[in-house]
């Protein structure tokens, strides 16, 4: 929840327009609304850019794009808060994001941010790192490498024991089987 608290200062932050948000940000108040005056710039959270909607997300192919619906951040920043008192600043705090609108009018639909793809994973508001992730570059190399190597080495194994094992089969059944004649290979 501690998160929380935090990207919703980050929120806040961009709404009021706010050096530590970094977005340039009009406090322009129209019939009770905090007009987003330039939406297509991200904000900043935990050194990440996230940006107010999907449509002004910077595609990239080495990032993963993650995105949570603006109504789901507006309930988790304000449970974020719930158990503390409920100062002045926090209320002003979580009656602003339902305020924010764009030019038109609209509300943002979804906030998106990205995460390193293979590394890391999308959760919650943040990015967490996968297990393989945590590995440096080499270490993730060299395992890689054993683990072909293994497979390969496990294959030719196999592939010895199947034919020396069919060898030794096929012997101990000639040796077995007696062989009879029929009456039809006699000659007359």
């Amino acid at each position: 929840m501690a998160h929380a608290n935090e990207f919703k200062n980050a929120l806040v932050g961009a709404a009021l327009g706010l050096p530590a948000g970094e977005v340039p940000f009009d406090i322009v108040t129209y019939n009770g609304t905090f007009i987003l005056s330039s939406p297509n710039k991200s904000f900043q959270y935990d050194n990440r850019d996230y940006y107010w909607d999907r449509e002004f997300y910077k595609e990239d192919d080495v990032l993963r794009r993650c995105s949570m619906p603006f109504q789901h951040v507006m309930n988790m920043t304000a449970m974020a808060t719930m158990p503390q008192d409920n100062s002045t600043g926090e209320a002003f705090e979580n009656s602003l994001l339902p305020m924010v609108v764009f030019a038109d009018g609209t509300r943002p639909k979804e906030i998106v941010w990205s995460c390193e793809m293979n590394v890391e994973i999308c959760c919650g508001i943040e990015c967490c790192q996968t297990p393989w992730g945590r590995l440096p570059g080499i270490v993730r190399f060299f395992i890689s490498v054993a683990l072909i190597l293994i497979f390969f080495g496990s294959v030719i194994i196999l592939q010895t024991l199947c034919r020396f094992g069919c060898q030794m089969c096929c012997a101990g059944l000639s040796r077995r089987l007696p062989l009879t004649k029929s009456s039809s290979d006699t000659p007359n």
